[in-house]
């Protein structure tokens, strides 16, 4: 008997190991994707939708039991922008696109084709032509004047990218420089004036925003310096004065009343007269002054602005200057902040040195043989040169190839997170 109970206890291990050994007809649950499907389509139910969207992206399982949801749910602007902002912290090669609310590839390239004049800008974005208009800043009539550089707040979103981020991402601030001369043509009200227009761009960093310093400079004939003046009702009222802006609310009170009295005043005598404004309504600080340069004599418009943090275009800061920010205002404390203070401690290039330069390019028709004329073809173009941020060889073939990439969705190579996200995305109603 003994011995039958000794024997019985010695295969009882075997026996054990035996069983233990052979696989299990319910498979150890070590992850949240191992999960029943009717345990995981409960789980949302304790969730935020932008919680369990991110959650469906974690694997291909996830997608698929969550996916069945996605038709039946109202997403808002606000949430799919929610969404879209986790994502962009997890994966900073891409950003959010506010025209098409989805995530783009960041390319790293220097400018993203976003330089030079918009007839010449190469962004390899499908939705870039069709930006609303509060995505875009506010800068006033272009007739005669005709700043061909236009502005958008994926400018300032790339520009801070790379302040946040670090160098393989977003763009450079010389990507937003700019400068043009244009010559006016004979049947012009004023053929005697050229123009000149200069943007440069510097970060600031005690709130960190980006600023931006525009100059306009008309440059006419020493003994026709009355043609610097903006006067109603003349053949000159259509002239180049009418494009020297300053911002929406000033342009208001007309240009007779905000230029003309540095003028008269340097017919009168005055000696390099100049007038510092301040717009109580955006915080545009603005200086307009009169400078004689050789045979010619200057009536120089100088313009900061503080556009923000290009975190989102909510921001007050980018909104006021924006199309659909008209009718904000500043507060008391947003009007105590000087943008021309912040960007001139920070600029390494002087106001001073930056007019010199600016004119410095008339000289002798300077601007000839530096600068790129632009297409005759286009009628804004006609008299318009241009100082290229990079050398013109070498935009095109690098932003063809990346055309083709971004034809293939928000995620190069056609992967699982890209394709996946744009499958939850477009559900939404």
């Amino acid at each position: 008997m003994q011995s039958l109970i000794s024997s019985g206890w010695s295969t009882t291990p075997r026996m054990l190991g035996t069983v233990r050994d052979r696989p299990s007809a319910t498979p150890y649950i070590n992850e949240l994707a191992d999960l029943p499907v009717e345990l995981l389509l409960s789980t949302t139910d304790f969730l935020s939708v932008d919680d369990w969207i991110c959650l469906s992206l974690c694997n291909r399982r996830l997608f698929a039991i969550y996916h069945r949801r996605y038709n039946s749910t109202q997403l808002s602007r606000e949430m799919r922008l929610s969404v879209l902002g986790r994502l962009e912290r997890d994966r900073p090669q891409y950003f959010i696109c506010y025209i098409c609310l989805i995530l783009h590839k960041d390319d790293g390239s220097e400018f993203f084709g976003l330089s030079g004049p918009f007839t010449h800008q190469s962004c390899p974005l499908p939705c870039f032509p069709n930006i609303p208009i509060g995505l875009k800043l506010r800068r006033g009539s272009d007739y005669c004047f005709g700043s061909l550089r236009k502005f958008q707040f994926l400018d300032i979103q790339l520009v801070m990218r790379r302040f946040y981020l670090g160098d393989p991402f977003g763009i450079s601030t010389e990507a937003l420089s700019y400068t043009q001369v244009k010559v006016q043509s004979e049947t012009s009200p004023c053929p005697e004036i050229t123009s000149i227009f200069s943007t440069d761009a510097q970060i600031c960093l005690e709130q960190p925003a980006l600023y931006f310093r525009i100059q306009h400079v008309m440059v006419a004939p020493s003994n026709k310096s009355r043609l610097l003046l903006y006067v109603s009702g003349s053949p000159y009222e259509r002239g180049p004065q009418r494009g020297m802006f300053i911002c929406t609310h000033m342009q208001f009170d007309g240009w007779d009343v905000v230029m003309n009295p540095v003028v008269l005043a340097y017919h009168s005598g005055e000696k390099n007269p100049s007038s510092n404004l301040n717009c109580h309504y955006c915080n545009t600080d603005a200086r307009i002054e009169i400078r004689e340069h050789g045979s010619y004599v200057a009536l120089i418009l100088t313009t900061w602005i503080n556009l923000g943090s290009g975190l989102t275009p909510d921001d007050r800061r980018w909104k006021i200057h924006s199309h659909d920010g008209f009718l904000m205002k500043c507060n008391s404390t947003e009007l105590k902040e000087s943008p021309r203070v912040s960007f001139e401690n920070a600029s390494p290039l002087s106001l001073e040195a930056l007019l010199l330069r600016n004119l410095s390019y008339i000289k002798d028709q300077r601007y000839r043989q530096i600068m790129q004329p632009l297409s005759r073809h286009h009628w804004e173009g006609r008299g318009v040169w241009y100082l290229p941020s990079i050398p013109i060889r070498l935009v095109h073939p690098v932003y063809q190839v990346n055309l083709r990439r971004y034809r293939r969705g928000p995620a190069a190579g056609g992967s699982f997170f890209g394709s996946c996200l744009l499958r939850v995305l477009s559900s939404f109603p």
